[in-house]
């Protein structure tokens, strides 16, 4: 009897050895992967991007010398910004830059497409998709920033924006602030030219705020252009708070 209980013994045992395996097996294979630009996503919606909009992206392909041409031709084909710049003795770095709203299939594609662009144009020599990023316009970042902190930019703020300009343009930049409702401070700081502080309470619109960013061109009007160091540089912007206001000296 003992003899014919031992054979079914230790084939139970082999049985729920090898299913122990198997279900482990199992498990590990059925564990996901992190999908990369899942990943990336998350964490650019978790900074408080919108991804309904487009974004630029930078994707960045290692790949040989012997691969440049074709990859490049292959990704201005597809719509690409290409720059080239060199990575070692045997290849290349292509940062290729497209506009586009950053949507996990389209990213998928590219990533396929990329897989197998740095392997097709020279099969034997085999490149690398490493990653791709997104340019993020300062004003909107620090928009994105603030809005995850709790403010709500559909009311007014007040603002402040800082400027580094040169003393011959200290006139008419203050004019010119002064005539689109600002209220300017200017703080000459010697040989290292004038500090101008402009406040204003508006609504923080991205637009707006670009505006007066790209508009500091026009600050140093014609009349002092031609002079030599003229000039008047945009430094930064933010919110009048209890704790600043802008200014970096009392």
């Amino acid at each position: 009897m003992a003899r014919a209980i031992r054979p079914l013994l230790l084939a139970s045992f082999v049985l729920f050895f090898c299913g122990t395996v198997l279900l482990a097996v199992g498990q590990k294979e059925g564990t996901r992967k992190p999908d990369p630009d899942e990943e990336a996503l998350e964490q650019m919606k978790n900074a408080g991007y919108d991804l309904s909009k487009p974004w630029k992206l930078d994707f960045e392909l290692d790949i040989w010398n012997e691969c440049e041409k074709e990859a490049v031709a292959h990704l201005q084909k597809a719509g690409f910004h290409v720059d080239v710049s060199p990575n070692g003795n045997a290849g290349k770095i292509l940062k290729a830059s497209k506009t586009m709203v950053p949507e996990l299939s389209a990213l998928r594609t590219i990533r396929r497409d990329f897989d197998s662009l740095v392997k097709s144009p020279c099969s034997a020599l085999p490149g690398y998709y490493l990653q791709w990023g997104f340019d993020a316009d300062q004003d909107e970042a620090f928009l994105a920033e603030a809005k995850k902190e709790g403010f709500d930019f559909s009311k007014p703020y007040r603002l402040w924006f800082r400027w580094s300009i040169s003393a011959q343009c200290e006139y008419h930049a203050t004019s010119r602030l002064r005539e689109a409702g600002f209220d300017v401070e200017a703080h000459p700081m010697g040989t290292v030219g004038t500090v101008l502080i402009a406040r204003k309470t508006m609504v923080p619109d991205l637009a707006a705020v670009q505006k007066i960013r790209q508009d500091s061109n026009s600050l140093c009007n014609k009349g002092t252009a031609h002079l030599p160091y003229a000039y008047a540089h945009f430094v930064s912007w933010g919110l009048v708070t209890d704790h600043f206001d802008g200014m970096v000296f009392k």
